[in-house]
């Protein structure tokens, strides 16, 4: 579970930055499955909508085996 940096990416970064890093954290601890894409701790109040629906949109598209 984990890893995408809950302030500098998801808080202070763009939409493009936390697709990028939800997708690096996939593709290197998702390979077999079982992977639950998250922030490496909490969500702090404040993060945009946009940062949010990014990162669901990569977990939507973590179809197992991964075609990425």
């Amino acid at each position: 579970m984990g890893n995408v940096d809950s302030v500098q990416v998801m808080h202070q970064g763009t939409p493009e930055d936390v697709e990028r890093e939800s997708l690096e954290c996939v593709k290197k601890a998702g390979a077999k499955g079982g992977f639950i894409l998250s922030g490496d701790c909490e969500l702090p109040p404040g993060i945009p909508v946009q940062n949010l629906r990014a990162m669901e949109a990569v977990g939507k598209a973590a179809i197992y085996p991964l075609g990425f």
